[in-house]
Formats: structure tokens, sequence, C-alpha cells
């Protein structure tokens, strides 16, 4: 899904679809060729606009999205109304491998401060995991209104060996690998077997947060590689 003039994909009740409640979006190249080595871009990667309960990705190598190479964000999420949307198991400004960056020229995925609440991002099931690097902008952000996100057990900056450094943001550009603003009760991590973030090698900040209450930010790894060693050539 590539070369579009807008969005690869768009699912909102006012545009192609009158109402998504429920669904999976799986299996898909959107803003790379076909083997997923090249940028063919998209202005965007996908945009999800008030719908509720729609999963993006899944827990195999065949369910997996690669939202790469689009001159804006690779996820866009935006409504007022949206609610229960999952992304698992995706590779996002990345090559098929996971291990080269094709850089989404916004963040990789970016809550559009309206109030897209609930969303889930990766999980402590280590197939659900999102690679979210490579970015020119943030790794995830979710804004204003955008609450009770839970992100949990996802790379930010790595790529899918948890050893490559793929950082997101270009210096200067964006916060970084996590950036949380105006927005309340976000849960980063967790306590259990699987739930770590990995949030390294990223340009600017590890987790920027901004305003906002009720965060919990719990068992991550910020700054080293997922074995929790330091790089020789850091960034």
């Amino acid at each position: 899904i590539s070369c579009n003039v807008a969005f690869g994909v768009l699912l909102s009740i006012e545009g192609v679809a009158r109402s998504v409640n429920g669904g999976t979006m799986a299996g898909n190249i959107i803003g790379l060729n076909a083997a997923g080595t090249a940028a063919v871009s998209n202005a965007g990667g996908i945009s999800l606009d008030d719908v509720t309960n729609v999963t993006i990705g899944g827990t195999t190598a065949l369910e997996r999205n690669v939202i790469s190479g689009n001159e804006g964000d690779g996820i866009l999420t935006d409504g007022a109304a949206a609610t229960g949307v999952v992304v698992q198991g995706n590779y996002i400004g990345t090559d098929s491998t996971g291990l080269i960056a094709k850089p989404n020229l916004g963040n990789g995925i970016n809550g559009n401060s309206t109030g897209f609440k609930r969303t889930s991002v990766g999980s402590s099931n280590p197939a659900d995991r999102n690679v979210i690097s490579g970015n020119q902008d943030s790794g995830i952000t979710p804004n204003t209104g955008d609450d009770d996100w839970v992100i949990k057990g996802n790379y930010s900056g790595l790529g899918s060996d948890g050893l490559t450094q793929l950082g997101n943001s270009v210096p200067f550009v964006g916060p970084g690998g996590l950036s949380i603003d105006n927005c309340s009760g976000a849960i980063v991590g967790g306590p259990e077997v699987g739930a770590t973030n990995v949030i390294s090698g990223n340009k600017n900040f590890g987790i920027y947060p901004d305003n906002v209450s009720g965060l919990v930010i719990q068992g991550n790894i910020i700054g080293p590689d997922w074995k929790g060693e330091a790089f020789d050539d850091p960034v």
C-alpha cells in the first residue's frame, strides 16, 4: 500500500468507512516497496479516526504490518469517540527485517490530541512487541486527552534484535522514544515478565512527559540494549 497522495489506509466514521467497530488490519506493507526494502511513500501510513476495537497487526510474522517510509506519521489516531485500539507486532519506521531504518517523517504512533482513549501498544506477550524505531519525530506520542494508554513490551529506538541502534528523532526535531503530553493514566511498562519496554538509541530523550497525571513508568530499560548492556558507540 504505497505511493498514495493521502494516507495509505484511512479508517474513519467520516471517510471510506461510515463506521468501524472491530476488525483487524494485518500483514500489510505500507509506505515501502513489496520487498519492504525501499520507501515508496504515502502522505502517511494509517489514519484511525473515531474507530473502536480495531487491531493493527498480530502475533505472527505473517500478521505483522511494516509501516515505514511515509511522509507523515506511521499511525495517526484521532477522534474523541475512539477507544479500544490495539497495536501489536508491527515494525514502524524500519524495513521488513526490523534492522534498517526506513523513517516515517513524522511520529511512529501519534495520538492527535483529541481523546483517543485506552489504546494498547504491545503487551507483556513478546509476540505482541512493536519495533517503533528510526522515525524522524517521536516513536510514540499520546497527546491531549489520549488517556489510559498502555504501552508494554516494545522496542523504541532499537532494531528487532534489541541491539541495533535505530533512534527515533532527528536531533532537535522530536522528543525521542516516548513523548506523553497533557493526558492521564498512561502505563509504560510494568512489573510482570515481558512488560519491559526497551527505549534506547534515541536521539533526544528516552521518555519525555509533560503536564501529565496518573502516569506509571515501571520496569523499563532506558538507554542500554535489551540485555541492559551499554552500547560501545552510543548515539
